[in-house]
């Protein structure tokens, strides 16, 4: 009784799409999973230092910041349009703020590589952003959002300098799966953002040319305009294909 009532005092217990609460604790899963075998990385020197502090930081201020907004976020404050829309009536949402770091992170990231152009730079700055808002957006069913994760960065997995920037996100999000897609845990915005923001950095890192980049950044920024007026839910229900990859595993 005094572990459920603490649970409940924390705020980690949250009611999922079939109304049954459920605990979020996907983002530290995924956090704590991904740190420990960024450290493990480094010291066996598989990665540098610099590597390491660079995904180290994006995992502890996005998953961090993901997760006030898991425990203190209010659902009020739906999207872009809600969380602009209070800030307009003077409320600042802890939604507001983790785009705002989110943002922050994304250009301090991004603007510390010299080989960029200003344009890549704001292109690049702009996918990250765009892919942590739509993992996010996703992640309304079980599994939807680290099944995107999974299917977008295999195909990145040809390139032999590219697939150890994912395995430490893989490693705790496999097992953990499990659980999520019994519909026992949720990732949560601190799982969600965390992942799209990771996904996006390491496309950006990853898409040859300025063009082939302008078009997933015109896409992303398409299907956050997109959620604002249609339910991804409803797609993806009357899509076939869309619908068996959502159901796959449930």
């Amino acid at each position: 009784m005094f572990k459920q009532d603490k649970i409940k005092e924390l705020q980690l217990l949250k009611e999922n799409y079939r109304g049954e609460m459920v605990m979020v604790i996907g983002g530290l899963v995924l956090a704590a999973g991904s740190l420990s075998i960024w450290y493990l990385l480094y010291k066996s020197g598989q990665i540098n230092y610099t590597v390491f502090i660079k995904y180290t930081f994006i995992t502890l201020i996005i998953g961090a910041t993901g997760f006030l907004d898991d425990i203190a976020g209010s659902r009020d404050a739906r999207g872009l349009r809600g969380h602009f829309s209070s800030l307009l009536e003077g409320k600042i949402t802890t939604g507001l703020i983790k785009l705002i770091v989110i943002t922050l992170t994304a250009l301090v990231i991004v603007f510390k590589v010299d080989s960029f152009s200003l344009q890549e730079k704001l292109i690049n700055s702009g996918i990250i952003i765009l892919m942590g808002n739509f993992l996010n957006l996703l992640d309304l069913r079980p599994g939807r959002s680290i099944k995107f994760f999974l299917i977008v960065s295999f195909l990145f997995f040809y390139r032999a300098d590219n697939w150890l920037y994912f395995f430490p996100y893989y490693l705790p999000l496999l097992p953990y799966l499990i659980y999520e897609l019994e519909g026992r845990v949720m990732l949560g915005d601190a799982g969600a953002n965390l992942l799209g923001f990771v996904l996006g950095y390491n496309l950006v890192n990853s898409i040859p040319g300025l063009v082939t980049r302008y078009i997933v950044f015109l896409s992303l920024f398409f299907l956050t305009l997109l959620s604002e007026k249609y339910s991804y839910t409803f797609i993806i229900e009357n899509n076939r294909i869309l619908k068996w990859l959502d159901n796959l595993g449930r």
